[in-house]
């Protein structure tokens, strides 16, 4: 009988109550903690309330996970403790990660960190998409995914997004000030 063999040590770290079919395998993600921890202070991204936050960081071997395949974002849960406290989990599909370009893994990252809010009450809570994105993401990074190239499309405003939030706010503005004018008009003739 051959002698087993002594496993080395990995840096894969199996959560406590790994998925039903055990095939999920999770693992530290420093890459993406050091992107993130560019991000966070960066302007423009309206990150900076995650400074004093702590952040869990895993890789999974999932083909695909979240809202856009990229990455997922979870309060911590409590059953995870044993590896931690933090206030957030990210989770990046290592495989998604392996395959996108730079500019990808910036805005995959930048859009879990934007799930992370904290109420007015200081508790962690979980942000909801502006659309199929947050906006602030895709005006910096353009239509990175397919979801945002499907709302670009549809909006006609295709430009690799960066300036189509801007025309969406501004025609926003201007209805906004035609609504205030119209209404102040009809003010005035009722006066008089």
């Amino acid at each position: 009988m051959p002698a087993k063999k002594k496993r080395a040590k990995s840096k894969i770290v199996e959560l406590p109550k790994p998925p039903a079919d055990g095939a999920t395998r999770h693992a530290k993600a420093p890459e993406v903690e050091s992107v993130a921890g560019e991000l966070i202070p960066s302007p423009g991204l309206a990150l900076t309330h995650l400074r004093d936050q702590k952040i869990l960081y895993l890789f999974t071997t999932a083909k695909q996970i979240g809202c856009n395949g990229f990455a997922a974002t979870r309060l911590f849960p409590a059953w995870a403790r044993p590896l931690g406290r933090f206030d957030f989990l990210i989770v990046v599909s290592k495989i998604q990660w392996d395959n996108a370009p730079e500019r990808v893994r910036l805005a995959g990252v930048a859009h879990a960190l934007s799930h992370c809010e904290i109420s007015d009450r200081g508790a962690a809570t979980i942000a909801h998409h502006d659309y199929e994105d947050f906006g602030l993401v895709a005006k910096r990074f353009g239509a990175w995914s397919e979801g945002g190239r499907i709302v670009a499309k549809q909006l006609r405003l295709l430009d690799d997004g960066r300036d189509a939030f801007a025309k969406i706010e501004q025609r926003l503005a201007r209805e906004e000030l035609a609504t205030e004018a119209h209404n102040a008009n009809g003010e005035q003739k009722a006066a008089d």
